[in-house]
């Protein structure tokens, strides 16, 4: 089982993406933030696998909460 975060600062495309990849039998999406912080502290909590990450957040770009 593959472990998502979903970063997006859009709600309506963090649950669309979540409701879609849940439906998937090997991936699950264990978190989803809002922003480049929460995103930061969600995946020291969840450690996902891979973090579906959106480059224009309102606090901080995508690069930076990658990096």
């Amino acid at each position: 089982m593959t472990k998502l975060l979903l970063v997006d600062d859009h709600l309506i495309v963090r649950r669309g993406l979540s409701s879609l990849l849940n439906d998937e039998e090997d991936l699950t999406v264990v978190a989803e933030a809002g922003s480049g912080e929460e995103a930061i502290a969600m995946a020291k909590e969840h450690k996902p696998d891979a973090i579906i990450l959106d480059l224009r957040l309102r606090d901080m770009s995508g690069i930076e909460v990658a990096a």
